[in-house]
């Protein structure tokens, strides 16, 4: 399992509305390429990574999105290939004007690229919280 905190400089209302809303998440994760709502909380996601730095690969999975008011927590539950299965749990707190946003990745079965995989989370999760930290209103 993977641990992260991240930081914005906006409120929980916004950090949450750009994790839940999928059409705004596109919009801010430096991988993804588009989303297709597929039915209630359901989703297509199209992404593009870049092996060795220089070749593009494009592919799509399923994935759904959890919102737990209660909680201020974000699931988002991705089968990648049909072999890897992928749960983000995002817990948002705000306090003083600083959200905080305690992130885990579990990868099921854990595969032996979880260095691999944590690499690339780490990267693309910091510039997706770095972009929302530029973003403005809801």
């Amino acid at each position: 399992m993977i641990y992260l905190t991240h930081q914005v400089k906006k409120g929980e209302k916004l950090v949450l509305h750009y994790l839940t809303d999928m059409q705004k998440f596109v919009l801010v994760h430096p991988y993804l390429e588009k989303v297709e709502l597929l039915g209630r909380n359901h989703y297509k996601v199209y992404e593009k990574q870049f092996l060795s730095g220089f070749v593009p690969i494009y592919f799509s999975y399923p994935a759904t999105v959890e919102y737990s008011q209660p909680n201020k927590s974000v699931t988002i539950t991705a089968r990648i290939f049909s072999v890897l299965t992928i749960v983000i749990v995002f817990k948002v707190n705000e306090s003083e004007g600083v959200t905080t946003i305690n992130e885990t990745i579990e990868f099921f079965p854990p595969f032996p690229v979880k260095f691999f995989l944590e690499k690339l989370f780490i990267k693309s999760h910091t510039r997706l919280f770095y972009n929302i930290g530029k973003e403005e209103g809801v």
